[in-house]
């Protein structure tokens, strides 16, 4: 590992032995995911236009709805076709880049972990380090965005 890269994974690598005194891998891997996801769905909530994505979703909604209920033309099925596709492009741009940006607190403790747990575990269960983590992040950034109403 080059010092750039040591020097970065210091705090985690500090907080892991910290946490290593009370708890077992399993319970910290599975920690660490909470974290990185909490903090995920945080960033998330912080960079991106909460108030525009739910007016977004919200018209989107209505959209579908009215598409799913016409019973007409062509001419206005092709109108309400093109104002649905239009909202659901306009929520895909404003999320995207909050999204990528988002992700970075879990690929950077997915990094660390990949490297600290992996070679450790030799072929034992943390060797296969990824599902729980990954479970892990999943159910902290939902149960997070359910909680705080994110859009």
């Amino acid at each position: 590992m080059s010092e750039t890269l040591a020097m970065a994974a210091l705090p985690f690598a500090l907080a892991d032995a910290a946490m290593a005194l009370a708890l077992p891998g399993l319970a910290r891997l599975l920690l660490w995911g909470v974290v990185a996801g909490a903090a995920s769905m945080l960033l998330y909530r912080a960079v991106s236009p909460q108030r525009r994505l739910a007016r977004t979703r919200r018209a989107a909604a209505a959209a579908r709805r009215r598409l799913a209920g016409h019973d007409g033309d062509a001419a206005t099925l092709g109108r309400l076709v093109r104002r649905s596709l239009g909202l659901s492009l306009t929520h895909l741009r404003l999320a995207i880049g909050p999204t990528m940006l988002a992700g970075l607190p879990v690929l950077a403790v997915a990094a660390w972990i990949g490297q600290a747990y992996a070679p450790a575990a030799g072929a034992g269960f943390l060797a296969h380090w990824a599902w729980p983590f990954f479970g892990a992040v999943l159910a902290a950034s939902l149960a997070l965005k359910s909680a705080l109403r994110i859009a």
